[in-house]
């Protein structure tokens, strides 16, 4: 919570499109937890296959188009300077990154899966073999379709939701996370992913290639590490969906989304191994 009133002030003062906090309660006295209390914004969420089948084809492309233009935009904000003793470095805060969820899987596996440490083994290996590094932005760290509130009539954002994760690192982590959830007709492995499914295969919406091609445009920045990065986020997201069907057999976790994750951390660390295997982007149609 702490987390997400700070960064959102900070967007705030930008003028980015987020939540305007409005307080920040630490005394579990009032409701037993932390909570955070922002504006409402009212609009349109694309949460589910129903919203996104009415749009028409020109919608669904200037859906993309501001979805793509809004992340350009966070990424070209100037972020603070990194605090003391954290590196300034994006090489190194994707080291954190494999580290962090490697580390986290040895908490919340339910199962043994052989790929999982094949695909941290080649994460650690393409990350320590960068030869360049890379600018530090502001990253939200979920950012996905369903996670924007859109203008009903123009399609533009409203507000940007979920900044709990959000931190300042590689850019290129916001971009290949929103691949990853990314679906396009005749994908395999992602039907296994029972998140965000069906939100964006029909007519209008852009191919994984082309949100690739006009963030590149947007930003004119490197993407020649793109497949480390979407190998991590892969893998990232295997961790938590696991964390998530973990707490779901603890009987901690028993909405219906939770207990359809089963195959959801397989399928991610598949996906990961097949854009290691040489596949890159494509690897994700797997």
């Amino acid at each position: 919570m702490a987390r997400e009133f700070r960064i959102l002030s900070e967007l705030a003062g930008a003028g980015f499109p987020a939540p305007r906090p409005r307080a920040l309660c630490t005394d579990h006295s009032v409701l037993g937890v932390t909570f955070l209390v922002y504006d409402y914004v009212p609009g349109l969420v694309i949460s589910d296959e129903a919203a996104a089948g009415r749009l028409t084809a020109v919608q669904a492309d200037e859906v993309c188009r501001e979805l793509v233009g809004t992340l350009a935009r966070l990424h070209a904000l100037t972020p603070p300077p990194a605090p003391p003793a954290r590196s300034a470095s994006a090489t190194d805060y994707l080291r954190r990154q494999v580290t962090r969820w490697t580390g986290q899987w040895q908490h919340t596996a339910t199962r043994d899966l052989p790929a999982f440490p094949r695909l941290a083994r080649w994460l650690r290996d393409a990350v320590n073999g960068l030869t360049a590094d890379y600018e530090v932005t502001v990253v939200h760290g979920d950012y996905r379709l369903d996670n924007l509130i859109l203008d009903p009539g123009t399609r533009q954002v409203r507000a940007v939701l979920d900044w709990e994760m959000s931190t300042f690192g590689d850019p290129l982590m916001d971009l290949a996370l929103l691949l990853v959830y990314w679906e396009q007709p005749g994908d395999g492995l992602r039907q296994q992913i029972n998140v965000a499914r069906g939100l964006t295969t029909g007519d209008g919406f852009w191919t994984r290639e082309q949100l690739v091609s006009a963030y590149g445009q947007a930003t004119a920045r490197p993407l020649d590490h793109l497949h480390a990065c979407l190998g991590l986020a892969c893998l990232k997201l295997a961790v938590i969906m696991e964390s998530i069907h973990y707490r779901h057999l603890a009987g901690q976790a028993l909405d219906p989304l939770s207990a359809g994750l089963a195959d959801a951390t397989p399928a991610l660390v598949e996906l990961g191994l097949a854009v290691a295997a040489g596949q890159g982007l494509a690897g994700l149609a797997a």
